[in-house]
């Protein structure tokens, strides 16, 4: 039975007495700290498996440290903590795990609309912990833990924004409120002859104005809306810290900026809340507003509503568009507008009054003041980007206040304050949320100046990968473009293209495929002919991750794979049915023997099969989300929390084995890809070539869920199947492979 425990006794736990090996007065208490010497623990990154653990859903090791714990709820925090981790370190190191990415250990608000800051992505100090997990000491143990056993720690770290620590006072009274706006439906009683759209206002979460979000109340606009700091420390719902960071590092703090810190307000972006990630729009910096161009409907003409004011007024869905300012104001030009300037939301029907001035992607950013002049490029320069305003400036949905990383001193004090974490944890690595929502100059400041720190206390090898929650691999890509920036991305493209080819393979009968026999030929690349891998860099980071011989490691080599994760759907979630398991094992085959650095994801091994965030963050004590308990005929009914024996955990355990006895298996170059598309035969294969060290091994997997394939390809002659991990090893005679439905061989 979890205890229930009174949120005010936050301040006891946080104070609470350290024990462990790890002595209190041995952690760095601020940054920058004198004396401190680490180590390096990687060889080479590209042998390493990564697994992605959220603390408080994996296991409960510390009691006392459960308050405010509802797991009724999956909102809610649920118990676990870093003691909790230490204590299951053996069954990871069985599965053939290398490193743990922990969940962010910094210090989060408490809840928000009902939800708890369990996943750790709500940062309300940079420099202090999350008590939910443990203390500093236990969170070091676990490192020294994991370092005594040849495995590494990776933590989770957001730069974008913070989490809900203020409001914007649009009606300028003080306090946060939410309201209707508009006159709504005809009042009956009344007068007026028309009614207007009610909408929506909150000042935690306004829609995104590129200008800044405007005071306003019944009297008109009344300048920029201030912002203001809440004041609820019972749920740690304060202005943001550290305040107090010696920017300039002369020992002292002696100005203004250096004593707010980050509970300065021109430390954020203040332009509301993200709500469209795929528009971008001409704006012109003299009007203060978007441009928009006149269009006009055939049937609008037809009915003999030719001007853009009428056709909006005859078609209530297009009201939306009106603006506060009108339709096009008074002037209007042979019965129709001549422009349409108010700053509207964008109309998507198809029979649309007015479009706007919609851009082409690549973009290039810079800021709008809020008087509608043009400010300086986000970069200081014009550069090209694939995502456009709203994603790099807005607020993260969810009230998540979006920080200024433009700036130098919002730089160097990031900088700081997660340079203090590699001081304190020694760990080996950095996770790094909302790449994407970034702007490319500010990687290029904060990784040379995270492996600076690093490599001055002793440690070499330090990673930094980003998750850019997208599929388009150009964008992907840029971030790996200077040589200066992140290691590393997420290939969600990758991701998504196995989505396609091994879900929905050839032979499958799920539903949720809506009959799609998907051929392999997106795992190479979205264009045809064009390799995924190819459009990332090939050279090496200034510093960056290096092999064993010290020669840099490029980007291109060190990319992440990943089915699951705490983002998105499980695999099984689309696949809950008698071959899911099968089609998981194979996809599993392909994702550790690509191109990169494997991922899993907590419970994936156990056969989870949770939906969208939150369903996704399943408790690992349970079986409930277990796909062997919901399907019985699968014949495992002995699943047990933490299970050993079930058919997935042992698939990972045998090919993790193989790719580390094999060292082409985790360092090959790739070469002779081959692939099928629709109307290729067969369809269902997927082979290629990795070489390393004079060692060749030729990886053939076979998607199709019903028929074995023979594939010819000088390759495979001579080599046997090292692999058969279905336990139907594929046959090799001559130059020609036979392999079994939903099977990857390895013939070496």
């Amino acid at each position: 039975m979890k205890k229930f425990l009174r949120p005010a006794l936050i301040a006891t736990l946080a104070t609470a007495s350290m024990t462990g090996c790890v002595e209190a007065d041995s952690i760095p208490s601020a940054p920058n700290e004198d004396g401190i010497v680490l180590d390096t623990h990687v060889s080479d990154w590209r042998d390493e498996v990564i697994y992605q653990v959220i603390i408080d859903r994996f296991n409960d090791g510390d009691v006392n440290n459960n308050y405010n714990v509802d797991t009724r709820s999956m909102s809610r925090y649920h118990g676990g903590d870093w003691q909790g981790l230490i204590d299951k370190l053996d069954y990871l190191q069985d599965l053939g795990i290398t490193t743990v990415w922990i969940s962010p250990v910094v210090k989060n608000i408490e809840e928000d609309a009902g939800f708890s800051s369990y996943h750790g992505y709500w940062t309300v100090d940079f420099l202090k912990h999350n008590v939910h997990f443990g203390d500093l000491a236990t969170l070091r143990r676990l490192s020294d833990e994991l370092h005594a056993r040849g495995m590494k720690m990776i933590i989770d770290i957001v730069t974008n924004h913070v989490g809900q620590v203020f409001f914007y006072d649009v009606n300028m009274n003080g306090q946060a409120n939410e309201w209707l706006s508009g006159r709504g439906d005809i009042d009956k009683g009344a007068q007026r002859p028309e009614g207007g759209e009610l909408s929506r206002v909150t000042e935690f979460d306004p829609d995104f104005d590129a200008h800044g979000i405007d005071a306003y109340t019944s009297m008109g606009l009344s300048g920029q809306a201030p912002i203001v700091f809440f004041d609820m420390p019972n749920i740690n719902r304060t202005a943001p810290g550290p305040q107090n960071i010696d920017l300039n590092r002369n020992g002292i703090i002696d100005n203004d900026i250096e004593r707010m810190g980050f509970s300065n307000p021109q430390w954020y972006h203040q332009r509301g809340r993200t709500f469209d990630y795929d528009t971008q729009l001409a704006y012109d910096y003299n009007s203060r507003s978007f441009v928009f161009t006149p269009v006009y409907s055939a049937s609008a003409y037809a009915e003999g509503k030719g001007n853009c004011k009428a056709f909006v007024e005859s078609n209530p869905i297009l009201n939306r568009c009106r603006g506060t300012l009108g339709i096009c104001g008074a002037e209007e030009v042979n019965g129709s507008c001549e422009v349409c300037t108010a700053p509207w939301t964008p109309c998507t029907t198809e029979n649309e009054c007015c479009s706007l001035g919609k851009l082409e992607k690549p973009y290039t950013h810079r800021l709008t003041n809020y008087d509608g002049s043009a400010g300086d490029y986000l970069d200081g320069t014009a550069r090209q980007y694939f995502q456009n305003d709203q994603t790099l400036l807005g607020d993260f949905p969810g009230g998540l206040k979006d920080v200024a990383t433009e700036r130098a001193d919002v730089r160097e004090a990031m900088i700081q304050v997660f340079s203090y974490w590699i001081d304190v944890t020694n760990c080996d690595g950095f996770r790094i949320d909302t790449l994407k929502h970034v702007e490319y100059s500010f990687w290029e400041t904060f990784a040379p100046g995270i492996r600076e720190h690093a490599a001055k206390r002793g440690k070499k090898n330090f990673l930094m990968f980003g998750e850019a929650f997208d599929g388009n691999d150009d964008l992907l890509a840029a971030y790996t473009t200077n040589e200066d920036s992140v290691d590393s991305v997420f290939l969600f493209s990758q991701k998504y293209a196995i989505d396609q080819a091994f879900k929905c393979a050839p032979g499958n009968s799920s539903p949720k495929c809506g009959g799609a026999q998907n051929g392999t030929n997106t795992l190479y690349g979205w264009e045809q002919g064009v390799s995924r891998h190819e459009k990332f860099s090939n050279t090496p980071r200034r510093n960056g991750v290096i092999d064993e011989n010290n020669q840099g490691v490029a980007p291109r080599d060190l990319l992440v794979n990943f089915l699951d994760n705490h983002d998105v759907g499980r695999y099984l979630y689309d696949r809950d049915d008698e071959k899911g398991v099968d089609s998981l094992k194979n996809a599993l085959s392909f994702l550790l023997l690509q191109r990169g650095i494997p991922c899993i994801y907590y419970g994936t091994e156990q056969g989870f099969t949770g939906g969208n965030d939150p369903g996704n963050r399943e408790d690992m004590w349970s079986t409930d989300s277990s796909i062997f308990k919901k399907i019985t005929s699968l014949g495992y009914s002995d699943i047990q929390p933490f299970d050993q024996s079930n058919p997935i955990y042992k698939h990972i355990k045998t090919v993790l084995k193989l790719r580390k006895d094999n060292k082409v298996l985790s360092r090959g170059a790739v070469s002779d890809v081959r692939y099928a598309g629709a109307g290729d035969t067969p369809q269902s294969i997927y082979a290629f070539k990795r070489t390393y060290e004079g060692t060749n091994a030729y990886i053939v997997v076979n998607t199709h869920e019903t028929q074995s394939v023979s594939f010819t390809d000088g390759n495979v002659s001579g080599k046997t199947d090292a692999l058969a991990a279905s336990g139907t090893p594929c046959v090799v005679s001559g130059s020609t492979v036979t392999v079994p439905p939903m099977t990857t061989c390895v013939l070496l």
